[in-house]
């Protein structure tokens, strides 16, 4: 009594199997108190903790809205989300700033190390993703702090 049912996967997922199938947790909670999960939507954790799945942190969302609540990747290597430093094979290098639009494209803009000074190229490039996600904001596009906002 009192334990935790299933398993926490490779993801950080907590599931259960039931009848021979396997379900992710924060699933079942949400349909267990709104019903059935529409097609084409995602249960999103809104702290961004896997494993939290009061009904409080949970909320049924496009898979798009999903994307824009993730936060940074594990392998990024600037502290900063949508901003990677790059280098090229003759060693000349600086910092790439990438959003998304509503269409699905993807924007990029790179500001050079050679141009601007390593820590000016890192700035402007910060300052470049802010700026382009609350324009994207002002239209409802959804990112939020957790996006690098």
């Amino acid at each position: 009594m009192g334990e935790d049912a299933g398993w926490l996967c490779a993801s950080d997922y907590w599931n259960v199997q039931l009848f021979g199938k396997s379900y992710k947790v924060h699933r079942v909670i949400y349909e267990m108190h709104f019903g059935e999960i529409p097609e084409g939507y995602s249960i999103d954790h809104i702290n961004g903790d896997r494993q939290d799945n009061r009904i409080s942190n949970l909320r049924v969302v496009t898979h798009r809205e999903n994307n824009r609540n993730q936060g940074m990747y594990k392998n990024n290597n600037t502290g900063i989300t949508g901003v990677t430093f790059w280098e090229d094979s003759l060693g000349r290098g600086g910092y790439r700033a990438t959003v998304y639009l509503e269409t699905g494209k993807k924007k990029t803009k790179y500001f050079s190390c050679l141009k601007h000074g390593k820590s000016d190229a890192f700035r402007l490039a910060s300052e470049w993703r802010v700026r382009m996600l609350g324009e994207l904001n002002q239209n409802n596009a959804g990112y939020t702090e957790r996006h690098g906002l």
